[in-house]
């Protein structure tokens, strides 16, 4: 390869000598020949002596400066020439350009490049021939490398990758952007990593793929020799020989201005991102059309409305029009319709419906944004929540509202006047005391409806208020409508005008009747005072340790005490000591919110006498808390005396009472005997055992032996108020059907009635009912209830007797149309030895205890007994037995 080039360079420069003449002459009108290797920096292999008619530099310059080349060169067209020389290297085809060449002198000179590709024998591009012609002179310009250093404010660079990392050039526009000379950039390449800011990971591996290889532009932080931070753009270019690339050329731009100015709009941006998302609401520009189509919207619409920016962005889930409440739309549009065509700021309040069906109130500010032309463009504004706001205007009329009705309705008068007395409001409380209406008492002077004195000390009040600033409170008795009455006046400074003049709220309340209740209490004290003093129970008072607070002065007659000797002393003082556990439990018992009632104990005198009293307390409350006890304590002496005496006098009652009991007992068994042997003497007659019997005898006979029937039944009664009076009455428990029994008791009285033409039915459930009881009783019961019944129905009269069972109770009722009783008799009905109907009819036989024996036979079986009746109308007789239950 190396004795290719040789060859190459000799015929070169024949060529050269025979274009141009002898080594050391010049032609400037020639074409310049030279020779330069693909793989090169682009600086030329050999040239022909004339380049120093181009560019004023000689060829042996350009032989001991490689890189005088890019100096020549145009900074607009260093890129032009390297992609002509590039896309030679790569096709092999022959190319041509046009350039600008910066003379020595400072001129510039357009050039036209030809230039054609030179071959080995394997067809490889292994140099590049050309020639450069002048084709003009340019107009006169400065010193081209003062330019370079004034204007051109870019480093230049064409870096070498192989064989050995390095510039081949770069221009000295690198000193002013890094603060390191060309030189130091070439003689340490490193530079271009070590001038890398620390927080960019750049290293020879990431520079090579980063911005060798990149398609893009790369923009890098450094930092200058200074320590200043430097933002720089680099655009690079790759050179390929061979189909590898073996050397970059570019341009590193200074972007830190451009940088900054991005990174503050970035934080500008930042802050307004943040400002928006903080600001309780929604900052928006829409088009102007039918569904408001978001083209941006701040975070704050997901707390506004439930939808993200990105829902309403281009109605893509939600378009805002669709949100506003449908009673709001038109409203919504006619207003922003109305600020559009006058080009004004729009502000309205309606409704929005939230995502999660929440209705909110929302207030709006915006204005159109137009094109050059007028038109609308987009419409900008803000849209806040004021739900709060608007629940608490909500509120905040209601409450006027309520306190308007509490004035209203107010029992007390309520009047404002400004200094001088003139009401300015009076509601309806004034107006009945005046005797004026509301609207009417507006205007007038308040002092009008007083006395003269009244009056004064009124304006003296208001005056007073007004200066001072200062509410009042007095009780007044003023005579209103000729008519005296006692007020308590509230006056109150308050602002009656928008500078601040104050004026006085009066409230006054009507307590003519608090004071006559007063005067009633101090009286109703004073004579519970009198009664307490004068009574000869003692009235006392004890706090919850048991202490004495008060005494009444009936303690001094009753224990030889003055009350000032006993307050403020435990009342366990006076207590004998048998006593004193027993007082001690009293008083906890009391304080713990109980009554003491009837409590007898003894208590010591002043002189250690004991003397029985009885005690009622309760506790005192104050505050819903118990903070002492109080009661009276009475001196129940001769009560004791007199029970003493009264359970002597009950032991004889009862001693008497048994012999009484115990004689009735003895007199009716023995003629009990008798009585028996008569009726068996009359039943054996009456069946005609002793021979015929006449007609008028049989009559007779039928009669003594009705009278012995009842004075048997007259016998059995007192037998068994006997027995239950000794408790000795006991029952006999079974199983009863009802249903049978009272069959049979209707079926013996039915003949009785029958003869009385009284007709008797009964009433009773399908289902049997078998109750738990003793069948004699129930049987002493119905019958003494049925013969009642007979006795006191008149003829053609109806008795009726009901069975039935429910929730566990039988009822049995008896009823009958008969003579009736009086309501007033009732409650004595069942007393023993009471006939009521003795009053109101000829006398009955009987002793009066019929029904009391079957109201004792019933509560035995735990059951009731009742009557209803009235004169006239007949009576009911009502059973209630309770089932045992288990």
């Amino acid at each position: 390869m190396r004795g290719f080039r040789v060859q190459v360079e000799k015929e070169t420069v024949q060529i050269i000598e025979g274009i141009t003449g002898p080594r050391h002459g010049s032609n400037s009108g020639s074409p310049v020949i030279y020779l330069k290797h693909p793989a090169g920096n682009g600086h030329f292999e050999t040239v022909s002596r004339n380049i120093i008619s181009l560019c004023g530099y000689s060829a042996d310059e350009f032989s001991q400066n490689p890189r005088l080349w890019y100096d020549v060169l145009d900074p607009a067209d260093i890129e032009n020439v390297t992609a002509t020389h590039s896309h030679l290297c790569r096709t092999g085809q022959s190319t041509n350009c046009t350039f600008t060449m910066l003379h020595k002198n400072g001129t510039r000179v357009l050039i036209r490049d030809e230039s054609e590709p030179v071959f080995d024998d394997k067809g490889q591009v292994v140099a590049i021939t050309g020639k450069l012609t002048q084709i003009r002179a340019l107009p006169q310009t400065p010193d081209i490398s003062g330019l370079l250093d004034e204007k051109i404010k870019d480093i230049i660079f064409y870096l070498r990758l192989e064989p050995e990392f390095g510039f081949e050039y770069i221009s000295r526009s690198c000193f002013e952007l890094t603060g390191y000379t060309a030189a130091q950039f070439y003689n340490d390449p490193q530079l271009l990593i070590e001038l890398t800011h620390p927080d960019e990971i750049l290293d020879a591996v990431t520079l090579r793929e980063k911005f060798i290889f990149g398609k893009e532009n790369a923009t890098i932080r450094w930092l200058h020799k200074d320590g200043a931070e430097i933002w720089v753009e680099i655009s690079t270019r790759p050179v390929e020989h061979c189909d590898s690339i073996v050397a970059v050329e570019g341009i590193i731009r200074n972007v830190t201005a451009a940088k900054n100015a991005e990174l503050k709009l970035r934080e500008n941006e930042r802050r307004l991102s943040t400002l928006l998302g903080n600001l309780p609401g929604m900052a928006y520009r829409c088009k102007n059309d039918s569904q408001w189509t978001m083209e941006f919207a701040s975070s704050g619409s997901a707390e506004l409305t439930g939808y993200t920016p990105e829902d309403f962005l281009q109605n893509k889930t939600a378009s805002y029009d669709a949100i506003i409440h449908e009673d709001d739309k038109q409203k919504v549009r006619d207003a922003i319709e109305k600020a559009l065509l006058s080009k004004t700021v729009f502000r309205i309040t309606y409704r929005i419906n939230c995502h999660n069906g929440q209705l909110k109130w929302v207030w709006e500010q915006g204005h159109g944004v137009y094109t050059p032309q007028g038109d609308v463009e987009a419409i900008e504004g803000f849209i806040a929540d004021i739900t709060h706001r608007k629940t608490a205007e909500a509120d905040l009329k209601k409450s006027e509202e309520k306190y308007r009705t509490l004035v209203e309705s107010s029992t007390e008068m309520i009047v404002t006047v400004n200094e001088h007395g003139t009401m300015l409001f009076a509601n309806r409380r004034a107006a009945e005391l005046f005797g004026i209406s509301s609207d009417k008492l507006v205007g007038m002077k308040i002092q009008d409806f007083m006395t003269a004195d009244d009056a004064d000390d009124c304006i003296h009040d208001i005056s007073l208020v007004v200066k001072s600033n200062r509410c009042l409170l007095k009780e007044k008795r003023k005579v209103l409508n000729g008519k005296e009455t006692w007020l308590r006046v509230s006056m109150v400074p308050v602002k009656i005008s928008a500078d601040g003049t104050l004026g006085v709220m009066s409230i006054a309340s009507d307590i003519t009747l608090q004071k006559k209740t007063q005067e009633q209490l101090r009286e109703s004290e004073e004579k519970f005072r009198n009664i307490v003093e004068t009574s000869d129970d003692i009235v006392f008072q004890l706090s919850r340790s048991g202490t004495i607070k008060y005494v009444s002065p009936r303690i001094t007659a009753l224990y030889g005490w003055e009350p000032a000797e006993l307050v403020d002393k435990p009342i366990l003082n006076t207590t004998p000591p048998t006593e004193i556990t027993r007082v001690s439990g009293a008083i906890r018992t009391l304080l713990k919110n109980n009554l003491l009632k009837n409590f007898e104990i003894t208590q010591s005198d002043k002189f250690g006498h004991l003397i029985p009293m009885e005690i009622n307390a309760t506790p005192m409350h104050r505050n819903g808390k118990i903070v002492g006890i109080q009661g009276i304590m009475r001196n129940i002496t001769e009560r004791k005396h007199n029970e003493i005496e009264l359970r002597r006098t009950n032991e004889v009652l009862k001693e008497h009472d048994r012999m009484k009991n115990e004689f009735v007992s003895t007199v009716s068994h023995e003629l009990r005997t008798p009585l028996c042997i008569f009726k068996n003497i009359l039943s054996n007659t009456m069946a005609q055992l002793y021979g015929p019997v006449a007609p008028k005898l049989r009559k007779n006979l039928a009669i003594a032996n009705e009278t012995i029937d009842r004075l048997a039944r007259i016998i059995n009664d007192f037998l068994d108020v006997s027995k239950i009076e000794a408790g000795k009455m006991l029952l006999n428990i079974c199983d009863v059907d009802l249903q049978k029994l009272v069959s049979e008791v209707v079926e013996a009285f039915t003949p009785l009635a029958q003869s009385k033409d009284i007709h008797i039915a009964a009433t009773m459930q399908n289902s049997p009912i078998i109750f738990e009881a003793d069948r004699d009783k129930l049987v002493q019961i119905l019958t003494n209830l049925f013969s009642n019944a007979v006795k006191f129905t008149p003829a053609g009269g109806n008795i009726n007797i009901l069975l039935s069972e429910y929730d566990q109770q039988i009822t049995i009722a008896v009823s009958d149309t008969g003579i009736g009783i009086d309501e007033k008799d009732l409650a004595n009905l069942f007393n023993r030895y009471v006939q009521v109907t003795k009053q109101i009819t000829a006398p009955v036989p009987g002793t009066g205890l019929g029904l009391a024996i079957v109201k004792e036979l019933v509560e035995m079986h735990q059951g009731k007994v009742w009557a209803q009746s009235s004169l006239g109308n007949g009576t009911t007789f009502t059973l209630l037995l309770p089932r045992k239950q288990a």
